[in-house]
């Protein structure tokens, strides 16, 4: 069970935790060589099996009213999904399954893996989706009665207190510059060169100040150097910094606290509810995003932010070039974090997750 989400319903529901993967996560084989990469795959498969057995023998030896998993998008994924719900039924409990992927409707639609969603589906009582949207997208699939939907919510490290909010706001009105936060994984879907060419126009055109932090893992070394590169012949060598993934999560919190601007251009395929779109806001920070996923359902254009084409960092530059007017980011960041406080926060998301593992009785 998503660790945040337990963490929002302490001591309503009495809950046990078993892990269904194998091996460790994030794992990745040494070296070169098949035999090293076979014996990776082999641990990886091995350690799934034996936790699929703990978690059969857990389920009967005790009568668990409820067994609930985070569901994948992957091939090997959704067999362990169906092994695990499969044992939820065996052992009479009521199957829910969250989905946190956008790209979860694909597994019904390729030939390979059509018949074992389907199977999955079967044996899911519920399926809880982090928005209309995407609930929208499985109803072809997936009966409607079986839908509900729970948006995200925040982990305890990363939710900023409201003094702190009030505090940022206030300083706003007397600081001449312009801090762009870019956080998320660097993949080139994710929007991050959209980012890096309106900062560019930005820096040669406007007269206010403006920095930017690229914060996120990238897939390789190679990726990295290049981007950093490419910075340096557009100028922005004291600009831009490349920061790279931070693990620390009061370190997080103070980036979303520091920016006066969240830009995430993403058109990244599996996209779904972008949490760090939702830190942002509860840092009071003002979105620029893309129509993309369910993006829009929470990114109001002109209310708590601006809503942009994709690959369009001319509208980028454009819509900062807006938010350097004080008022009108003050309007925006105030909107955010309401947002932020209506839709996600812990109080918002409780009684819904609650009443979804309740089976509708809070």
């Amino acid at each position: 069970m998503n660790k945040t989400f337990l963490e929002i319903v302490e001591g309503e529901i009495f809950y046990d935790r078993v892990s269904v993967t194998g091996g460790v996560r994030g794992a990745k084989p040494v070296g070169k060589g098949v035999l090293r990469t076979f014996k990776f795959h082999v641990d990886g498969f091995l350690g799934t099996v034996r936790s699929q057995i703990h978690l059969r023998n857990r389920l009967s030896e005790n009568k668990y009213r409820v067994l609930y998993f985070a569901v994948s998008d992957s091939v090997p994924g959704l067999m362990r999904n169906l092994a695990t719900a499969s044992a939820g039924k065996k052992n009479g409990c009521r199957v829910i399954s969250h989905v946190h992927s956008g790209a979860f409707s694909t597994l019904f639609e390729r030939k390979s893996t059509a018949l074992l969603a389907q199977k999955l589906q079967r044996l899911t009582d519920t399926f809880v989706f982090l928005s209309p949207a995407l609930s929208e997208d499985a109803s072809r699939n997936i009966p409607r009665s079986k839908h509900e939907i729970v948006p995200n919510t925040l982990d305890p490290e990363v939710r900023c207190k409201s003094h702190e909010v009030k505090t940022k706001i206030a300083s706003r009105e007397v600081r001449d510059e312009m801090r762009v936060l870019y956080l998320s994984n660097m993949i080139e879907s994710k929007g991050y060169w959209d980012v890096a060419k309106a900062v560019r126009r930005f820096n040669a055109e406007a007269t206010v100040r403006i920095t930017v932090d690229f914060i996120g893992a990238w897939p390789t070394d190679k990726a990295r150097r290049s981007f950093e590169r490419k910075l340096q012949s557009f100028g922005l060598g004291d600009t831009a910094r490349v920061r790279g993934k931070i693990e620390d999560r009061t370190r997080v919190r103070q980036a979303y606290l520091d920016a006066d601007v969240f830009v995430l251009p993403t058109y990244y395929p599996t996209e779904a509810q972008p949490v760090t779109i939702i830190e942002a806001m509860n840092a009071a920070t003002p979105i620029i995003a893309t129509p993309h996923a369910s993006i829009p359902e929470y990114v109001n254009d002109d209310e708590n932010g601006y809503i942009v084409d994709k690959k369009s960092p001319g509208q980028i530059y454009n819509r900062l070039k807006l938010l350097t007017e004080p008022e009108n980011w003050k309007r925006k960041a105030r909107a955010a974090r309401r947002t932020y406080k209506n839709v996600f926060a812990p109080g918002a998301v409780r009684e819904k997750f609650l009443a979804v593992l309740r089976g509708g009785e809070v």
